[in-house]
Parts: structure tokens; sequence; C-alpha cells
């Protein structure tokens, strides 16, 4: 009789108790505590004064990120951040951390480059309006880019659908109320929550095509919409076009 042949172990194992998450999770709470009783909600805003004129650069960065400024944002900023734990135990833990990290870089250079009102900002005609409608009030602070980097596409592909119910002849999931929460929090502060949300996004994207070396894939039901649409007028067929199944 052969000795049982030894599984090697995986290299990138799920994580049980999610590290990153709760990090990120204690972490916004406890930002958003000092910053409340510390009185500092102006001074933890991405605003053009205080990036450029003020040279507060770095510490805006790392501030703006992390604190809420108000208690009904930040009870379901928390839940969100805690709830998305489960994309972690998927991905593993370095992978999730490596996504996140460059989500944020992302995420940051896009606000920065909007409120400094770049030449590529410019031509696309965007920066004299954000530097005129956010010069003294700056985009919203809190971890809104990572919760979207979170939701997009991690949530959206790693969280299975656990039941599905019909609401006025709709069909929807259980994903659907995370999903209305997160909308929610991204216009809490309409347009300047709204923006580093987009650009939370963006840099999921980016960080997806950096981790996996490919892109999100659409869900079915939407490769099925195009392919009865555009898919008839490009002439595309089943599987082999570029709105088959992969």
């Amino acid at each position: 009789r052969s000795p049982p042949t030894p599984i090697p172990p995986s290299a990138n194992p799920p994580s049980g108790n999610a590290p990153a998450s709760k990090l990120l999770t204690y972490g916004t709470a406890a930002a958003s505590l000092l910053t409340h009783y510390s009185r500092a909600h102006h001074r933890v805003a991405l605003t053009p004064r205080g990036l450029f004129a003020r040279g507060e650069l770095l510490s805006r960065w790392l501030t703006s990120q992390f604190a809420f400024t108000s208690p009904g944002e930040a009870c379901i900023g928390l839940y969100l951040l805690y709830s998305l734990r489960d994309v972690e135990r998927v991905r593993g833990t370095r992978r999730h951390a490596t996504r996140l990290l460059i989500a944020a870089v992302v995420s940051l250079v896009i606000q920065t480059c909007l409120c400094a009102d770049v030449p590529p900002v410019r031509w696309l005609g965007l920066g004299s309006s954000v530097i005129r409608n956010f010069y003294s009030a700056g985009f919203a602070p809190g971890p809104h880019s990572l919760v979207a980097a979170l939701l997009v596409p991690g949530f959206l592909t790693t969280s299975p659908t656990q039941y599905a119910f019909t609401m006025a002849g709709v069909r929807f999931g259980d994903k659907v109320f995370t999903l209305l929460a997160g909308l929610g929090l991204f216009w809490s502060h309409g347009a300047r929550s709204l923006v580093p949300a987009v650009a939370g996004a963006i840099g999921s994207f980016v960080a997806e095509r950096a981790v996996t070396g490919r892109g999100w894939t659409l869900p079915e039901w939407a490769c099925a919409i195009a392919r009865a649409t555009f898919g008839r007028v490009l002439g595309a067929g089943g599987g082999g076009g570029p709105f088959g199944r992969g």
C-alpha cells in the first residue's frame, strides 16, 4: 500500500479571519472617531487649497481615505466594509490587499489631478468646473473609493447569490441590498462623494488587470443583451464573438 501523496499548500489560501478587511474597518472607525472628537472635519478632505496652497499633500492623502465626517455615513460605510470581508476570504489576504492598494493609489491620483486642474483634465473640460465647485469643500472624506473597489468587481464576481425574490414583476438577488447601501453611501455628499467612488471603481479595474492579467468579464445576462442587440448588428455569432461566453 503506497503512502498518500501530500497535497501542496495553495499559493492563495482563503483567509477565514479576513485580517486586512478587519484592519480597514477598525482603522476607519478609529479615524472617524478621532476626527469627530478633535473637530478636524475641515482638515481631512481633499481640497485644492489644502493639497497645494497649504502643503498638506501627504497628510490629506492619508486622512481623506479613512475618516468619515457624519454619523449616518459612518454607520453605512463601516457596515459595508465589514460585510464585504467575504471578498478577502475568497481572494486571499495578499492578493486582496494588493488590489486595494493599487485601487487606492489610482483613485488618489485621479482625485489629485482633478484638484490640480492639470492639462489632461482641462482638455476634457472638467478642470475649471471641478475647481470652482470643490475649491472650498473639496471631495468628501472617507473610504468611498475603497468601498467602490470592493463592490466592483470584487463583490459582484466573488459573492454568490444566496436567494432571489420578485418585486413588481422584476427578479432581484440578495446582492441588491448591499448595492443599494453602496449607492446611498456614494450619493451621501452628492458629487463630492460620487467622484471618489467612480475613481475607486476605475482603480479597481486597473488593479484587476495588474494582478490577474485580465479584465473583468461581463455577467452572462449583459452578454446576452449585447448579443441580441449589438451582436446582430455587428454580425457576431455565438461563442466566438466579442460577446460570447468565455
